[in-house]
């Protein structure tokens, strides 16, 4: 009994077991696999939609500046040459030097010719030395002599005689030794002839030459635009319009001059200055300061003492700069571009295409009521009693007591609502529109209200929210 009970039950509870275990597994296979299937449309959706092109929220800074032109001065000079002839320079560019150095010289060109023509001639000649028929006799003699002195001992030779070995030693070497002074005479007798002559045409080619020393200290450089000297009382408003000059680069290898050319311009003071025609709107930002800092042609930061601030017109006011350094860096320049910072603001920076406006219902925060996990509001239909309506409620102002909704389709402008436990009514009748950006950190679009401090240029500093969000910015599309 026991065996045939035990035999048929066993097999069916050995049976059922696996069977529900394999409708398990089905089961949390189907849900995985349709949640898989869910996540990733989802995925690829978020990916197509292109109203999820985003900016991360990150500090940044937006300048509030205005630019205008100016002209520099400097404690200048421009030397020229008087005279025609061959310039030769001593020194390269945009070098310091102190008083009285030779900066160049111009040689008179013929005369100058002629005289180094004639230098080369002794230098030839004195290079080329090697003898001359001055004192003939006297190397005669002395070549006699030696040739006497070795033919007498080659004839006396006797292997026994050794003091005849340095008899005629003694006698060779005085012979040598008188020919080596006859032959030195000579040669110092012309060097010293050649040496003189050489000295007075180098004394005439000075002659010659027009040499030109600082007359002070200062910075040489071979440029000019032809305002060389000018300083900012001279310039007018119109200056800027109507220059026309620019710089000329001199060329400083040995060469031909004419008289009145230019030579080299003298910068003699670190100090330099820019003059700027302020509008009047404007001229108020330099009348409390001493000093101001600005960018220089867009690139250099550099500040400047304010030394005049005086009105030209009745729309414009002269502004002179002062700079006190780095004058040799900036010795081409004439005209300027000086760029102004009144203020700047820094924060978060984002591009003004991020921000949207959108409408608000703002109601009481005594009328939202609370069911379950849901916010609403109580909506009157007639006589009836009120209907609960959800509502996605944005955000709450504390010190108005009031609270910004989004309404649902099913509310409206003229809806009535009720208050909680109360008779009390109100018309949904106030909107607002405010500016704010959708953050999609978590895939999804939530609205903030933002505060913008400032703008300029396609970019704004807001408050409103946190660094590193992921702000949306709307397609064309979408809005």
């Amino acid at each position: 009994m026991s065996n045939e009970k035990g035999s048929p039950g066993g097999r069916t509870a050995r049976s059922l077991p696996p069977r529900k275990k394999h409708r398990r597994i089905r089961l949390t296979t189907v849900v995985a696999v349709f949640i898989f299937i869910y996540i990733a449309a989802q995925f690829i959706l978020f990916l197509k939609n292109e109203k999820f092109s985003y900016v991360v929220a990150k500090n940044g800074e937006i300048e509030q500046s205005f630019s205008l032109d100016g002209v520099v001065t400097r404690e200048e000079q421009l030397f020229r040459a008087g005279t025609d002839g061959v310039v030769e320079y001593y020194y390269p560019g945009r070098q310091t030097l102190p008083k009285s150095t030779l900066v160049c010289s111009i040689q008179d060109d013929y005369y100058g010719d002629l005289l180094n023509e004639k230098l080369e001639d002794i230098y030839r000649e004195m290079d080329g030395i090697k003898g001359s028929e001055e004192y003939l006799d006297e190397f005669k003699q002395a070549d006699l002599d030696i040739a006497s002195a070795v033919a007498q001992y080659l004839r006396e030779k006797d292997d026994r005689n050794f003091s005849q070995v340095y008899d005629v030693k003694e006698s060779l070497e005085t012979a040598v030794a008188r020919r080596k002074d006859l032959y030195a005479l000579l040669q110092n007798k012309r060097i010293n002839a050649l040496q003189r002559e050489q000295g007075v045409i180098q004394s005439q080619q000075q002659e010659s030459k027009s040499s030109l020393y600082l007359s002070e200290a200062g910075i040489i450089e071979y440029s000019y635009d032809g305002f060389e000297g000018w300083t900012p009382e001279q310039i007018e408003s119109d200056f800027v319009k109507t220059y026309d000059g620019k710089y000329e680069y001199l060329n400083i290898n040995l060469q031909k001059v004419e008289q009145d050319a230019p030579l080299y311009r003298l910068i003699s003071s670190q100090d330099w200055y820019i003059t700027v025609f302020v509008p009047a709107e404007i001229a108020e930002f330099f009348s409390e300061k001493k000093s101001v800092t600005f960018y220089y042609n867009g690139e250099d930061r550099l500040r400047g003492s304010i030394v005049a601030l005086e009105q030209y017109d009745a729309d414009q006011y002269k502004l002179t700069l002062k700079m006190g350094s780095h004058v040799q860096d900036y010795l081409t320049d004439r005209i300027v571009s000086l760029k102004f910072i009144v203020d700047d603001y820094k924060g978060i920076k984002i591009p003004d295409a991020c921000v949207v406006t959108e409408t608000f219902c703002v109601l009481p925060q005594s009328y939202l009521f609370t069911s379950g996990t849901e916010t609403g509001v109580l909506k009157q239909q007639g006589e009836g009693d009120p209907v609960f309506v959800p509502v996605t409620v944005s955000w709450k102002d504390s010190e108005s007591q009031t609270c910004y909704v989004q309404l649902p389709e099913s509310l409206h402008s003229g809806d009535v609502l009720r208050m909680e436990g109360s008779q009390e009514t109100t018309t949904i009748s106030n909107f607002e529109d405010v500016e704010g950006v959708y953050v999609i950190n978590g895939g999804y679009e939530s609205f903030h209200r933002i505060t913008r401090l400032y703008q300029s240029n396609g970019y704004s500093i807001i408050e409103g929210v946190d660094l590193y969000d992921r702000i949306l910015i709307p397609s064309k599309s979408a809005e």
